[in-house]
């Protein structure tokens, strides 16, 4: 087990915030956050502490670019996820999933919505930094959530009011699950579902924009750690509005109509970094903090051993034969059917073919070594599949296993994913999880182990 605290630094970017006010400079001055940095704890993040990785576009998996609709030059770099919006002008006809729902429960579980589900009851705030730019005048979006893989048939699934974006500007967006969703048939509200696999955000724009996100979270109800109380002082006497600003000009309103002198600002649904603190009067004179309060990352728990792999040491194949299925070799097979341009060597240690219809099987070598199935349990494989991904057309795995190739049982679909990707079933005998279509449980002593790598 290793754990990473990470260390805090306080960043000043002068050319943001270029102007800020001096106290000699007006009548209306924040007095707190002052100088220097007040340090805050970052709010509850579903992504963060229950999936262990914040949507923080910084990982691959952090908007599943397979499932996207009408965006091209998806993109990662330098934290940023990056996309170009192709669908009809004045459609909402893009989207985009930071978690994906699976297909349902007649299939395989390996995405990450069936594997951590958000607690509908826990997590409620949803927020993200979002920008349009480039041939957009207006822009709207929402947050459509789902149950489950099966809830556009059953029709458990619902929708967040529509948000807008100021074109070619960082933007935060946020939204109440527990308010600010659509009540009203065919929508279900967030409080009605006990758990949501899937979250999706359609793009609603008027031109062919490029969309950018910097981050994401879902967030629970703020506990005093993530407050903080901004104070100011003026010469007159008005209502206020309170506003974090952010390095890239992004901002967050706390609220509006604000009477006094102080006012306690909940930064839970931000993510962690710098801050700085505007303070309007409703006349339009503002003035922002000389200080920024920081919302500290929260230390990360990453549990390196025991991995969703197993024991490597303990694996069948290791201890049976005295070397692992892979890198792979022809030993590994008994049998390689459906296949041309079978190889070994491109690259070395991994087997590459040409299927030749759609149901190339691959049958793993078990000769004189029975698979005792209450000791070996789960199974992963690494592949690639070359050319274009269509669920509908078969881009999907099967395992199947028996005590003799008479008897087999079938696994329900694995859906894949284009790229290099490891697919991981972390429990065999897990029904539903690893549902089948026919056949004996994973159980007792096993001769047969098949592998049907793609269907398409």
């Amino acid at each position: 087990m290793i754990v990473r605290a990470l260390a805090y630094s306080t960043i000043f970017i002068g050319a943001v915030f270029s102007g800020l006010p001096s106290i000699a400079q007006g009548a209306l001055v924040v007095t707190s956050p002052s100088s220097g940095a007040v340090i805050i704890a970052a709010g509850d993040d579903y992504a963060t502490q229950v999936m262990g990785d914040a949507w923080d576009m910084n990982n691959a998996e952090d908007i599943d670019t397979d499932e996207s609709l009408n965006l091209t030059s998806q993109t990662y770099s330098g934290g940023h996820f990056s996309a170009t919006d192709t669908s009809a002008i004045n459609s909402c006809g893009a989207y985009f999933f930071p978690l994906v729902m699976g297909y349902g429960t007649q299939t395989v579980t390996v995405s990450r919505g069936p594997r951590f589900p958000i607690d509908a009851s826990r997590y409620r705030y949803f927020t993200m930094k979002i920008k349009q730019s480039g041939g957009v005048q207006s822009q709207t979006d929402r947050v459509i959530f789902f149950q489950d893989g099966d809830s556009t048939v059953s029709g458990t699934y619902g929708s967040s009011t529509f948000g807008t974006v100021t074109p070619n500007v960082w933007n935060f967006q946020t939204w109440d699950f527990f308010t600010d969703v659509f009540s009203s048939s065919p929508y279900k509200p967030w409080t009605m579902l006990p758990k949501v696999e899937g979250l999706q955000i359609p793009i609603c724009n008027s031109g062919s924009p490029n969309l950018q996100i910097d981050w994401i979270r879902l967030t629970s109800a703020p506990t005093p750690e993530q407050k903080f109380t901004v104070t100011w002082t003026d010469s007159t006497s008005s209502t206020y509005s309170i506003t974090a600003i952010d390095s890239d000009g992004a901002r967050f309103q706390f609220a509006a109509g604000v009477s006094g002198n102080s006012f306690g600002a909940d930064f839970s649904r931000l993510a962690p970094g710098d801050y700085h603190v505007e303070v309007k009067r409703a006349d339009g004179t503002s003035a922002q903090s000389m200080g920024v309060v920081h919302i500290n990352a929260p230390p990360q728990v990453n549990v390196t051993s025991p991995s969703i792999r197993g024991e490597q040491s303990q694996s069948y194949a290791l201890t049976a034969f005295g070397y692992q299925w892979g890198p792979m070799a022809s030993k590994d097979f008994k049998s390689v059917t459906n296949f041309t341009n079978v190889s070994y060597t491109n690259p070395v240690g991994s087997f590459s073919a040409r299927p030749t219809n759609g149901d190339p099987q691959l049958v793993l070598n078990t000769t004189g070594h029975s698979i005792d199935a209450s000791h070996y349990r789960s199974i992963c494989f690494t592949q690639e599949i070359f050319g274009a991904r269509s669920v509908g057309l078969g881009s999907v795995a099967r395992v199947f296993w028996g005590v003799t190739s008479s008897n087999v049982a079938i696994t329900t679909d694995i859906v894949l994913g284009s790229g290099l990707r490891e697919y991981c079933l972390p429990d065999l005998a897990d029904t539903t999880n690893v549902p089948l279509v026919s056949g004996p449980a994973w159980a007792g002593t096993l001769g047969f182990l098949r592998f049907d790598p793609d269907e398409f």
